[in-house]
């Protein structure tokens, strides 16, 4: 018992270490995503009107969408992971689950035999006394043998 609280513990521990990656994770690609932003900004300033308007046509299409789809990408791979890693943790509790109830229909069967051995005694001794109080009865059922 105190080895699978423990397994289930690192369990626990191994899903906070693998969320905060992936926060970590995301949170440097936004962070990126920001200082280009910032960086654009500050050199659109030295620019003309045309040559802004083109940077930012190219800026849209270069800049944004990779950002965008590496999100996206690494969102939908990290939910494909942890569906695996969930698969694999309900085959784990399955099997677990499983076994205790294996341990409890043997336990069952066990204590049902029991129950029977013990009835099958009781009867035993109710016929026992049954039979005694017929043996040792004072009169006679038969109507004969009045007095």
């Amino acid at each position: 018992m105190q080895n699978r609280l423990k397994s289930s513990f690192d369990l626990m521990q191994m899903y906070q270490t693998i969320g905060t990656r992936r926060l970590v994770r995301f949170g440097v690609t936004m962070g990126i995503a920001l200082a280009g932003q910032i960086l654009v900004t500050i050199s659109l300033g030295t620019l003309s009107w045309m040559q802004q308007h083109v940077f930012m046509m190219v800026l849209i299409e270069l800049v944004w969408w990779p950002p965008f789809f590496c999100i996206l990408y690494f969102s939908f791979i990290g939910v494909v992971k942890l569906v695996e890693q969930g698969s694999h943790t309900y085959k784990q509790l399955r099997n677990q689950l499983e076994t205790v109830y294996q341990d409890y229909e043997q336990r069952c069967s066990t204590y049902e035999q029991r129950l029977q051995e013990q009835d099958i005694k009781l009867n035993r001794l109710s016929l026992m006394n049954h039979k005694r109080m017929h043996m040792t009865r004072l009169e006679p059922l038969y109507p004969g043998n009045k007095k």
